[in-house]
């Protein structure tokens, strides 16, 4: 027992070393931390640049009422699909900017079934979506340092920029009554965004909370060469996350996520077309991600695993990314 004792204590002791030296740390070194080794913000004079796809497919979804139904009345198939690349630059041990462009690329068709005196009438419905989405650019800064009794306490404030395409175009087969929907990437209007996160790294553990809301300012849509005002959104995203160390190089963390969304209608919702409800969003998720640190290079794999909702996916969502710093 005497020996169980002294090998924890030892443990316990390299581990916390390991946590107190990484200010000594040369540049190389430092630019290898993991995820969870590494401060909350980057390094000054650090870049980094990344690449992240998200994929999820359509099919079943959280209705107004918070039940997890597939539709009677229509079917989905196709994909959504996001590239985001991220450059990010530590302005000193405290500050960090970053910049992300979203490129979109959603192909959808639906299957309407519809009542026609005593037949049922199917109707198809192709939903495109590509293009360059909204830029997104943000400013963090550490105000408390972390310490070996104090979690590091960031910061942020950031917008997303009107950068995507706005117009959305309808086009409707006379004949066969299918349409085809050019959706909007993005463009409609502006967002400011303001988080909070409390970081506490006890290694080979780490503990998180963040909190974001984002302000939506009201836009515009073109539909059909036709200009429509719309209302903006305010969301406030919770998330509280804890990861450990498997060995010195790969790391997994767990992420409770919940996101609230607040709006008339960000953009009009198609009277044609069975989407979701946009009126109102809410979304309880777990997010496990396993990462990989090669050197510089680190990589991500992340599922986000729906829990409960209200007029949301509850699809799984895929995403990997891979990023290098300079």
């Amino acid at each position: 027992m005497k020996r169980i004792i002294i090998l924890f204590c030892f443990t316990a002791m390299v581990n916390l070393c390991k946590a107190q030296v990484a200010e000594g740390l040369t540049p190389l070194q430092r630019k290898q931390l993991t995820v969870l080794a590494e401060p909350a913000t980057l390094y000054k004079g650090f870049f980094r640049l990344g690449y992240d796809i998200k994929y999820s497919r359509p099919g079943r979804s959280f209705d107004r009422n918070g039940v997890n139904q597939t539709p009677e009345d229509f079917s989905y198939t196709g994909n959504y699909v996001e590239h985001l690349f991220t450059a990010s630059y530590g302005i000193n041990d405290r500050i960090q900017i970053t910049a992300s462009l979203p490129i979109t690329n959603d192909n959808l068709r639906a299957e309407v079934k519809s009542q026609a005196g005593t037949q049922v009438v199917d109707t198809e419905i192709k939903i495109v979506s590509k293009g360059i989405a909204d830029l997104r650019a943000d400013i963090q800064f550490q105000v408390i340092k972390e310490t070996k009794q104090v979690p590091a306490v960031v910061f942020g404030f950031g917008a997303w920029l009107p950068t995507g395409n706005n117009k959305r175009s309808i086009q409707t087969d006379p004949v066969t009554s299918d349409t085809k929907y050019e959706e909007i990437t993005g463009g409609v209007g502006s967002s400011i965004v303001t988080s909070l996160m409390v970081r506490k790294v006890m290694y080979p553990y780490l503990f998180a909370a963040e909190f974001k809301y984002f302000f939506g300012a009201d836009g515009k849509i073109i539909e059909n060469n036709t200009s429509i005002d719309v209302m903006g959104a305010n969301s406030a995203v919770w998330q509280v996350v804890s990861g450990m160390h498997l060995n010195e190089w790969i790391t997994i963390t767990g992420k409770l996520f919940y996101q609230r969304l607040s709006f008339d209608s960000d953009v009009p919702p198609n009277t044609t077309v069975p989407l979701i409800d946009n009126s109102k969003k809410e979304l309880l998720s777990f997010d496990p991600t396993l990462t990989f640190q090669f050197g510089r290079f680190r990589s991500q794999q992340f599922i986000s695993i729906p829990i409960s909702g209200k007029n949301y996916s509850s699809e799984l969502e895929y995403s990997a990314s891979l990023v290098y710093t300079f």
